[in-house]
């Protein structure tokens, strides 16, 4: 990230971190500073993953010597020591900024608590393989006109046997619940985090609970599977898949390549926006720009041929997030490829997943040749919202079936009905 590439590894036992990087700044400045925050990066959430707002606030700082390996740490661990579920900020001396998430080494679960009305947003809970303890991270926000009425709230688990969230809250007694302690809140503009540590959790644990005035609100506690998603190639002759796979929003994707009969017809290949059409296209349109739009670029990086692409071996933040070969190299030259590699920017979960959209394999002379829709980590449910005037199209809404909680995927195809409508009049979409 920013140019930043390699490892710092932590060492509980030895109370070492072993420090091996590279890359702007780290070599020129002499030295540089490890900040050590409060929060993971969820790697291609955001534009800017490093700022105070989304890594939180610095828990322990350290500077390091360019020429020096091995840093002793053991004062951070006294002051800290649970790292799991943070991220290691860097800093040189020419204002470089990089991050990345601190990971443990042994199995980490998640699970995952989404709440909706009054005070909606994220709770995530995780918990290292054969450890009693766990730790909580929230990111919610307050929906209540009045803002300052709710600026944080308490949080309860249950291990109530109770079929539903309305179940339990039907028949609840509050002194049943286990008080975990208190989570701030933002705007819908503005969310916070939060963190707290838990002494003890029980992976039986089903749901958390608000308390809001007298009232309290629920939502389940779900395991957060990993989720698996490819892309399945078939077309022009060319057989194969593409895979990915993340095991949270706190891990990097890996992205696997199995493709057969290339037959050198192949160069660079891309995420778009949008999935290939339902009804079958000539192969010579299903790949189209009308039919699954551009590179996969939510942060809008500059992508004028007079700065784009940058330089071979940029870290991944430089690049499109759909653009692949840029990253991780091209097809050229190819008849058959197999191959894996990371990705630090290519999400499956969250409002930049790739879920849903479409991979384009293009001739080495970058016209559109293949393409196949990225599918659902599992069977789904669709809702179809259909507009015939003044707006003519379709409003598709995807979410996997047996989980209410999981990401929801809304695709748009609309076009005005009068052909002398100026198309940049935007419509506002509201539910």
């Amino acid at each position: 990230m920013a140019g930043v590439t390699g490892s710092v590894r932590f060492d509980s036992v030895q109370q070492t971190a072993t420090v091996n990087l590279s890359g702007t700044g780290v070599e020129t400045c002499g030295s540089f500073n490890l900040t050590l925050t409060e929060f993971p990066v969820m790697y291609g959430h955001q534009a800017q993953p490093c700022v105070q707002a989304h890594v939180g606030q610095s828990v322990f700082m350290f500077s390091v010597n360019a020429s020096v390996s091995v840093v002793n740490i053991s004062q951070m661990l006294q002051q800290t020591p649970n790292l799991e579920a943070r991220s290691l900020l860097v800093e040189t001396c020419n204002n470089t900024k990089a991050c990345a998430g601190v990971i443990a080494e042994s199995k980490v679960t998640t699970w995952q608590a989404r709440f909706f009305s009054v005070v909606a947003g994220n709770i995530y809970i995780r918990q290292i393989l054969g450890q009693p303890s766990a730790t909580l991270l929230s990111n919610l926000i307050s929906l209540n006109n009045n803002n300052s009425s709710y600026a944080n709230v308490s949080i309860f688990i249950s291990q109530s046997s109770a079929a539903s969230c309305e179940a339990l809250l039907g028949s609840l007694n509050p002194n049943s619940l286990i008080y975990l302690g208190q989570l701030m809140l933002g705007t819908p503009l503005e969310p916070v985090k939060s963190r707290l540590e838990i002494p003890s959790f029980d992976a039986g644990v089903r749901f958390a609970l608000f308390k809001l005035s007298s009232e309290y609100t629920c939502a389940e506690i779900r395991p957060l599977e990993p989720k698996e998603v490819s892309a399945l190639i078939d077309m022009r002759g060319v057989k194969g898949y593409i895979l990915f796979y993340q095991v949270s929003p706190f891990d990097p994707t890996t992205v696997s390549l199995n493709l057969t009969n290339l037959n050198r017809r192949v160069g660079p290949y891309h995420v778009h926006l949008f999935p290939t059409p339902d009804i079958r296209s000539p192969s010579e349109s299903t790949c189209s720009n009308d039919n699954v739009g551009g590179h996969w670029n939510p942060f809008d990086v500059d992508t004028r041929p007079s700065v784009y692409p940058p330089p071979p071996g940029s870290t991944h933040d430089h690049y499109e997030i759909g653009d692949l070969s840029s990253r991780h190299g091209s097809l050229s030259n190819r008849d058959d490829v197999q191959a894996s590699f990371t990705d630090w920017n290519l999400p499956i979960f969250g409002k930049n997943s790739i879920v849903g959209r479409s991979v384009v394999l293009h001739e080495p002379d970058s016209t559109r040749f293949i393409c196949s829709s990225i599918g659902y980590p599992g069977e789904v449910i669709t809702a179809r919202a259909i507009f015939q005037s003044p707006v003519v199209g379709t409003v598709l809404f995807t979410q996997l079936k047996e989980n209410p909680y999981s990401d929801v995927s809304v695709f748009l195809d609309l076009s005005y009905g009068r052909p002398n409508t100026s198309a940049t009049q935007t419509p506002l979409a509201h539910s």
